[in-house]
């Protein structure tokens, strides 16, 4: 992610998979490999486990963030879980938060204070689990420019 174009030689794959179940990390994970970086439902979230060891040979950055009881029971709304997800990336890279709640706002104003309300909740709930629940094994650099 980054506020300025990105020209990527590396065509159509990617560095983070975040994966809400087992079938998208199924169909990911051949893509998967030394230095990327995979954020999974779970421990209790979801309805799948990936095999940690496995990932942990291949060079895979693992992080477990459990966004669908993070959104049931913490905010109290099931279908924040991809604002969760989105803030637990911004969190994780060190990205402005600003921005995404600048972005939700653009989004959901229409819906009314409540509903953005609702996923700044979501974005609150998120921040707090990373930063009392995962330790960054890896120097996660962002190319967002703050200027």
């Amino acid at each position: 992610m980054s506020d300025e174009k990105i020209l990527s030689p590396q065509g159509d794959g990617f560095d983070i998979l975040v994966a809400f179940n087992g079938e998208a990390y199924e169909v990911n994970k051949p893509l998967l490999g030394k230095g990327k970086v995979l954020i999974w439902d779970g421990p209790e979230g979801g309805d799948f486990e990936p095999d940690l060891e496995e990932l942990e040979k291949m060079g895979v950055f693992v992080y477990a963030v459990p966004m669908s009881k993070l959104a049931k029971e913490e905010v109290g709304a099931y279908i924040t879980k991809n604002v969760i997800a989105m803030a637990s990336v911004f969190e994780l890279f060190g990205f402005p938060m600003e921005v995404l709640k600048e972005e939700i706002v653009k989004k959901f104003s229409q819906k009314g204070e409540d509903v953005v309300n609702l996923n700044f909740k979501a974005i609150e709930v998120a921040q707090s689990y990373i930063k009392e629940h995962i330790k960054k094994d890896r120097p996660i650099q962002s190319s967002w420019s703050t200027a």
